[in-house]
């Protein structure tokens, strides 16, 4: 089942299809694993608090179970800079099981701008103007709390401020460019928050 629906091969016919269609859209959507049992209604038994039981209007008197697994797309990671820390994060990006762009027109779910200060204040603009799930400046502390006030100067509201990240802030102390480079991002990948932005870019995309 495909994220616009389309359904390529065969089970259990028009008594069983219309509602794993319904059930592997809303997999894909929260990104959940699910066991569906499709009955007759009034059938006993109980099952597992995390089974889908839908009641069958067709005359057969069997059930069909179907377990249904999202296959998700890999993250999409926006690298933006030249500096050896955006070089090198776009390479350990992919072998830890991310998609990497070396610019934000695709829509990415992260992004992390490590322009040493040559494009960050265009880049900061361009980065908060997607729904990208985080946003994070290889910086330090004083000259990302400088590009927060310049925001604020130009007149993003206090939100859209909070969601540049500045990956120093970890506390790494004496720290490489890629370290820091890295560091956060890491941590956000495994957050709630990295798994909703997920899901919400892979419910529009197809899947097996």
């Amino acid at each position: 089942v495909t994220g616009e629906g389309e359904f390529v091969g065969w089970i259990g016919g028009a008594c069983a299809e219309p509602s794993v269609i319904r059930e592997a859209l809303e997999a894909l959507a929260d990104g959940r694993p699910r066991l569906v049992v499709i009955r007759k209604p009034g059938r006993d038994g109980e099952v597992p608090d995390d089974t889908v039981v839908v009641e069958s209007s067709c005359a057969s008197k069997g059930k069909v179970e179907v377990l249904i697994e999202p296959e998700l797309p890999a993250p999409l990671l926006a690298v933006v800079g030249d500096s050896p820390a955006a070089a090198t994060l776009a390479d350990l990006a992919t072998p830890v099981g991310w998609r990497v762009a070396r610019s934000i027109a695709q829509a990415p779910d992260a992004i992390v701008i490590a322009s040493m200060g040559h494009i960050d204040r265009q880049a900061i603009r361009d980065a908060l103007a997607t729904e990208a799930g985080y946003v994070g400046l290889v910086a330090s502390a004083r000259r990302g709390a400088t590009a927060a006030e310049r925001l604020r100067d130009e007149g993003f509201d206090e939100a859209s401020i909070a969601r540049l990240r500045f990956p120093a802030r970890l506390g790494l102390g004496p720290s490489s460019q890629e370290e820091i480079a890295v560091a956060e991002l890491v941590a956000w990948r495994h957050s709630h928050d990295a798994v909703d932005a997920v899901v919400s870019e892979a419910a529009a995309q197809p899947a097996g």
